[in-house]
């Protein structure tokens, strides 16, 4: 696996297209990406030496089977993360056989709790339906009797498929398919910060050895320095374009866990009308700007508590990634405190891997902050309100005065 580590903007999806346009030939192609626009960009601007397919649901077939004859028929593919996820055994073995290269545009969810109660795992052991073992790893024993479990059947299937595992003796986990990025001739993945991201901490656990590279200016693939000239000019301008907000509105997050999912939980309902008026006050009186030029976030499950007048719309969702409708906005608002959720932690903690937490929270901040006009390299004014999350901005990108 070959690491694409470059900051937002330096040409990595035109390295890419430039980079299958002159293997187009020798190669099959599989490009995956959360943006679907992406998606129609790659097959307009690789139409004419690599023409790709993207897979779609019709003659009754679904889009995962419409893939699988797309990979039978050495097609090239582009698609989206989601039905990438959908992979199975037989994706897997037709990708080993199509002599196929795996291009990945951000980092991808490789682990996920399944919702099921505790008791409902018990009773799928109890029945001999699924086994755990010492390391957590659910299996289903060669003599399991035929268990008709109904809505429980996803939870046999995966077992089967050595893809769930069980975590703190309470917590059932999805894990990727790591077989997958094994199948290919080579992989790719184009990322920034990839050390904050768990797709990371996954490789490392289960063995897929990565090399870092980075993109030049004439999108050609170079090894990857720790500070490259590139990374420094990037970071002088972003300390240029983004005037990050010092004021007395920032008072509200000034203790460590302010504004992370356990403050929201506790906060009481005058608590988060203030933050809604901090949210309309930075907008409106320091910004001077209306609805169609800010954004703003919150945890989702509180933003009809928080509210701020004249600013409802303007909500983002803190977690966005597959978007970029909003690159006219000018005046963000980021009022989380992000931690890696428990179950995903407890995870990595039981296979020796635990997660970076103030890396992880960078690199989920910048895919948010970059949602906004500053992709296009315009200029942004940005309310982070978590003490902790400004300063962890503030020092990644070098400002001289960090508050």
């Amino acid at each position: 696996m070959k690491v694409v580590e470059a900051h937002c903007g330096k040409g990595k999806t035109s390295w890419a297209i430039k980079f299958m346009n002159e293997n187009a030939v020798d190669r099959n192609w599989v490009f995956i990406t959360p943006y679907l626009d992406e998606v129609e960009r790659i097959k307009s601007e690789c139409a004419e030496h690599c023409f790709f397919r993207e897979p779609e649901t019709a003659s009754r077939k679904t889009k995962s089977e419409h893939l699988k004859d797309l990979l039978r028929d050495g097609e090239n593919i582009v698609s989206t993360h989601k039905l990438f996820s959908t992979a199975d055994e037989e994706t897997i073995r037709l990708i080993r056989n199509g002599n196929y290269t795996l291009i990945l545009d951000e980092a991808m969810e490789v682990i996920h709790q399944v919702p099921i109660k505790k008791g409902d795992v018990e009773i799928l052991e109890k029945a001999g339906a699924i086994k755990i073992l010492d390391t957590g790893i659910v299996t289903v024993p060669e003599d399991a009797p035929d268990y008709d479990t109904g809505r429980l059947n996803d939870i046999i299937r995966d077992a089967k498929l050595n893809r769930l595992i069980y975590v703190a003796d309470s917590m059932l986990m999805w894990r990727f398919p790591v077989g997958i990025f094994k199948a290919f001739q080579e992989s790719y993945v184009m990322t920034f910060i990839f050390d904050g991201q768990m797709q990371k901490r996954y490789f490392d656990a289960y063995g897929v050895p990565h090399e870092y590279l980075t993109v030049t200016g004439n999108y050609r693939l170079v090894p990857y320095a720790e500070e490259d000239e590139s990374l420094t000019e990037f970071k002088r301008q972003v300390r240029e374009r983004v005037n990050v907000y010092r004021g007395r509105l920032n008072r509200i997050g000034s203790k460590a866990n302010a504004l992370s999912m356990t403050w929201f939980r506790k906060a009481r309902s005058g608590t988060l009308r203030k933050l809604g008026d901090d949210i309309r006050n930075f907008h409106r009186t320091v910004c001077k700007v209306n609805g169609d030029k800010s954004g703003w976030c919150v945890f989702n499950d509180f933003r009809a508590k928080v509210r701020p007048k004249s600013f409802v719309n303007s909500h983002i969702t803190h977690n966005i990634r597959a978007s970029n409708e909003f690159r006219d906005k000018t005046s963000m608002a980021y009022c989380v405190n992000r931690y890696p959720r428990v179950p995903e932690c407890k995870f990595f903690e039981h296979i020796g891997k635990p997660l970076d937490k103030d890396r992880y929270a960078l690199a989920e901040m910048i895919q948010w902050i970059w949602r906004s006009a500053i992709r296009d390299g315009g200029s942004i004014d940005l309310f982070i309100p978590s003490s902790r999350m400004r300063k962890i901005f503030m020092t990644f990108f070098e400002y001289p005065e960090i508050r």
